[in-house]
């Protein structure tokens, strides 16, 4: 997990334009959450957020591994 908050809005905000440049990238591979009006929510490139949370999604071939490991 990642959290990522600028020191200042304008680099909050700089920060989110990263996000939506690349979004086709990212959003197959991670899972991207905006902190705005109080709580975190899925992040959607059209709502201004004041930090992010990033998380690596799992793949379904790893969690098949997994499970196959444990039986």
């Amino acid at each position: 997990m990642v959290y990522a908050e600028g020191s200042t809005p304008v680099r909050t905000r700089l920060y989110q334009i990263g996000i939506i440049i690349h979004w086709e990238q990212i959003k197959p591979l991670l899972e991207v959450y905006g902190y705005a009006e109080g709580k975190w929510q899925k992040f959607k490139p059209t709502v201004n957020y004041e930090a992010f949370i990033v998380l690596r999604k799992r793949s379904k071939l790893h969690y098949k591994q997994e499970v196959k490991n444990v039986t």
